[in-house]
């Protein structure tokens, strides 16, 4: 007599077995791949959150040192400009009434004139130089000149005439039919003011340090006029 083994599995399901099986290894395979998965995104993440957070406090620095030097490089261009003496600051026209003397500036020329000199009408005495800077709103003058522009028109004509002979203390700039224009030469400067060079003259300081020139004042050191410093008042 043969006893039946309940037990014992058709052989469809002994086929069918290591297939189910190997799906559910396969499935548990995915799950752990899954999760691996999922495990190295997160970190990812974290990395990523960790380097987001360094470029938040970099940029942050960034502005500041920027801002910084912005200020610095202000201070700096405001200081020098109230301080270092720029041709510019004294472009215009200044003017001192006691002397009737005028002085124009532009660029590093300057120019000034002296109308009606020694009280002779039509008789301008004229001072040519350009600037040189020489300290704290200071300014030196240089290649200094001394001209007379005469009016023919108020100048007797005996004395236009004798002016227009060839001298060697000065030589002629411009003669037409209204004006007689000459120049001292180096002997002609040496006669008048006892040396050839008068750069020394011309020394001039803007005061007080402004941004306004209506409230400054353009002060001429200069030792032929005056042993005080002659003031000159902006005009335009």
């Amino acid at each position: 007599m043969v006893l039946k083994n309940n037990n014992q599995e058709p052989k469809e399901n002994q086929l069918v077995n290591p297939l189910h099986n190997l799906e559910n290894e396969k499935d548990s395979d995915f799950e752990e791949l899954k999760l691996a998965e999922d495990e190295f995104a997160k970190c990812e993440t974290d990395v990523e959150d960790e380097s987001f957070e360094e470029v938040l406090v970099r940029p942050t620095m960034f502005y500041v040192l920027v801002g910084l030097l912005t200020i610095v490089l202000i201070s700096i261009g405001i200081g020098s400009y109230l301080f270092y003496p720029f041709s510019s600051k004294i472009s215009g026209t200044w003017s001192n009434a006691a002397l009737r003397m005028d002085l124009s500036s532009e660029g590093k020329s300057w120019t000034a004139k002296i109308e009606n000199f020694q009280g002779i009408e039509g008789y301008t005495f004229v001072y040519k130089g350009q600037w040189q800077a020489s300290g704290i709103n200071t300014y030196g003058g240089q290649q200094t000149k001394v001209q007379i522009l005469l009016d023919k028109q108020k100048i007797p004509a005996t004395e236009i005439s004798t002016l227009q002979k060839k001298n060697p203390l000065y030589k002629k700039i411009k003669d037409d039919k209204k004006n007689l224009h000459i120049e001292y030469t180096e002997a002609g400067m040496k006669k008048i003011f006892g040396r050839k060079n008068i750069d020394a003259y011309f020394h001039f300081s803007l005061e007080p340090i402004s941004f306004k020139k209506s409230k400054q004042i353009l002060y001429l050191n200069h030792a032929y006029f005056s042993s005080e410093r002659v003031p000159f008042e902006f005009d335009e």
